[in-house]
């Protein structure tokens, strides 16, 4: 389930956990199964038309890029680890995403970033995560999940369905 909501603010949000209802949190519209790829290392990867694999000297990595129409996305990968070290995704002038992973550390035979930083200029999202201890695999109770909307606020449910052109 979906929960949102801003401290000190009147409504708070509620859904599916959909694409759509992620995006009007973080400003892209990601499925659940890419976000916990970003925070395991994995990059969501864009539809795209065309691709390409160079190496990239200035950064030591082999270099993925992704053409689409409107979007290229690049990739940086360490040639020796296969840690996956930035991806990069823009549409024209707007960075959708530029995300840097770093301090690899193997924990329980996977490799596993311990830091983070995510942009995205839709939003001015300037997030740093730093993870401190890191369990693969651990007991996590499904209430360790769940959100409550914070006592006296207004509850609002969102769709995870698109209008259609006459009804925007």
């Amino acid at each position: 389930v979906f929960t949102s909501f801003e401290r000190g603010g009147g409504v708070c949000y509620t859904g599916a956990s959909c694409p759509r209802n992620v995006g009007r949190l973080l400003s892209i519209e990601m499925a659940g199964a890419d976000i916990a790829g970003v925070l395991l290392g994995s990059p969501p990867i864009l539809p795209h038309e065309r691709r390409d694999l160079s190496w990239d000297a200035e950064v030591g990595a082999y270099r993925l890029h992704l053409v689409a129409s409107k979007t290229e996305q690049w990739i940086w990968v360490h040639h020796d680890s296969g840690d996956v070290l930035r991806t990069l995704a823009r549409e024209g002038e707007v960075c959708l995403f530029d995300i840097q992973w770093g301090d690899m550390r193997t924990v329980a035979g996977q490799r596993l970033p311990h830091t983070i930083h995510l942009k995205m200029d839709r939003g001015d999202v300037d997030l740093k995560l730093k993870y401190r201890d890191v369990t693969l695999n651990g007991d996590v109770s499904d209430d360790a999940f769940k959100m409550v909307c914070p006592e006296g606020t207004r509850v609002q449910t969102l769709s995870c369905e698109r209008l259609s052109p006459q009804g925007s």
